[in-house]
């Protein structure tokens, strides 16, 4: 058999089986024989050839699982005075819902709610790169009773 891993091996039919395939993998043969214009029997045994060459690897689920947005605290140490410059550019920032001046050695509390944990991540980076501020420490929270 022929190494089908090489993209000049692949016939055009096959390579529109793939194309297929990539775009919904659970598709019946009979549907994909339809469309390229084949038997069921056909297409079952290019895509068993396809997978017995290593082609088609395997298959994958593809989930549409979508996180709640997350809501944190952002403690934030203020390392000059006055914070009031500082607190403002805080409220600017995208995800804030509100901006805390405390009295002791956290300077800021930062109430925010942003899509996913990445997006905090990045948030909470961005207030750290601010020359102004000092200690930044994130809490999620988990429940608001």
């Amino acid at each position: 058999m022929k190494n089908l891993r090489n993209a000049e091996s692949l016939d055009p039919t096959n390579r529109r089986l793939l194309e297929l395939l990539s775009e919904n993998s659970r598709q019946s043969a009979t549907a994909l024989g339809k469309t390229l214009g084949l038997s069921r029997t056909a297409v079952q045994d290019r895509i068993a050839k396809l997978e017995y060459s290593g082609v088609i690897a395997g298959y994958t689920a593809v989930l549409n699982v979508q996180e709640e947005d997350i809501e944190a605290l952002i403690s934030v140490e203020i390392l000059g005075r006055p914070c009031l410059p500082v607190l403002k550019s805080l409220k600017g920032l995208q995800g804030v819902i509100k901006v805390l001046s405390l009295a002791g050695a956290v300077d800021a509390v930062v109430w925010v709610k942003v899509p996913s944990t990445k997006a905090l991540t990045q948030l909470v980076d961005k207030i750290a790169e601010d020359q102004r501020i000092g200690a930044v420490q994130s809490q999620v929270i988990l429940n608001d009773l």
